[in-house]
């Protein structure tokens, strides 16, 4: 509890921040009554639901668009008409399109995590404020135990996993340390490092993150709203964070703008203890693959003589 001197002369009231939700469900066949009662008609997130082997099947979806087309379009591999839509949307019209988004990604990552098959790639998110981040997971959390006590979504997940949430898109954040080649990029609070290894690119514990106002980078905002709100990443100092967890990205370049919150965060900033460049580091070594790869491989034939005994090797695959 703060000890701080609130000065209160008189009674006050903190009230909470809260967004309500309501979700409408219907047969496939039905969307058109859904988009009768305007449940896809306003900013809002729905989910189509078809039975699987093991797992429910699902593709998830920002409404307010025309939803009744895209749930039946072929582009998105959906086999057949969808057996259930669920529509998730404010009673008002307090919900925003970026609201909208944050549920989208929320949603799909936790049915990805429920091991359901779930169409197209993890949504993009967007970034909102802490206070408001806040309140969608709390409206997320109701509205996942919701569907789950209706007999609707995530049978047999624990419900302590739907209060809590997903921290980021699975395998974005690790307990421990993966071996590989390191690298160090200088902040104005200390040294980050970096560890290229398993086709990915990972910030270390310890490591320093900016987390600037406005967030430049909608995608590395999105991760970082993320990871600060599961206590990935600690707050040090003003717009600064120290990483709790080894933290994965796509590239140098992300890496880059992760650990320094700038969209110009380039990929030569990260150096090895030789002084070469990420980048650099890793053109050479794909030339040499790529030289050896085309190097013409000698047969027995043009090698044995009479007499001369050939061994098997194994030959190069990159």
């Amino acid at each position: 509890m703060s000890h701080r001197n609130h000065m209160l002369s008189t009674v006050s009231k903190v009230v909470t921040p809260k967004i309500s939700a309501t979700i409408h469900v219907a047969a496939g066949k039905g969307v058109g009554d859904l988009a009768r009662v305007a449940a896809v008609k306003k900013p809002g997130v729905y989910i189509g639901v078809w039975p699987g082997e093991t797992r429910p099947i699902w593709y998830v979806g920002q409404s307010g668009r025309a939803v009744s087309t895209r749930l039946y379009d072929g582009k998105f591999y959906c086999p057949g008409p969808a057996d259930l839509v669920l529509a998730i949307t404010a009673p008002t019209d307090e919900m925003t399109p970026a609201d909208s988004r944050v549920l989208e990604r929320l949603l799909h990552i936790t049915a990805v995590e429920a091991g359901y098959r779930v169409h197209g790639d993890i949504p993009p998110g967007a970034v909102v404020s802490e206070e408001r981040y806040a309140a969608l997971r709390l409206l997320f959390s109701e509205v996942c135990i919701s569907l789950q006590t209706a007999g609707f979504a995530f049978e047999g997940v624990p419900t302590r996993s739907l209060m809590a949430g997903p921290a980021t898109a699975p395998g974005r954040a690790l307990e421990s340390s993966p071996s590989g080649d390191r690298y160090t990029l200088k902040t104005a609070v200390g040294p980050a490092a970096m560890i290229e290894a398993e086709r990915g690119y990972w910030i270390t514990p310890g490591s320093p993150v900016r987390i600037a106002p406005g967030a430049e980078s909608r995608s590395i905002g999105v991760l970082q709203m993320e990871l600060r709100h599961a206590g990935v990443l600690v707050p040090v100092e003003g717009d600064w964070y120290a990483a709790a967890q080894c933290i994965g990205l796509d590239s140098p370049s992300a890496a880059a703008r992760f650990v320094t919150g700038h969209s110009g965060g380039s990929p030569d900033q990260w150096r090895g203890a030789d002084g070469v460049s990420a980048p650099t580091r890793v053109a050479d070594r794909d030339r040499v693959r790529d030289r050896r790869a085309a190097e013409p491989r000698r047969t027995a034939p043009n090698l044995a003589s009479p007499g001369d005994t050939i061994e098997p090797v194994e030959g190069f695959h990159g």
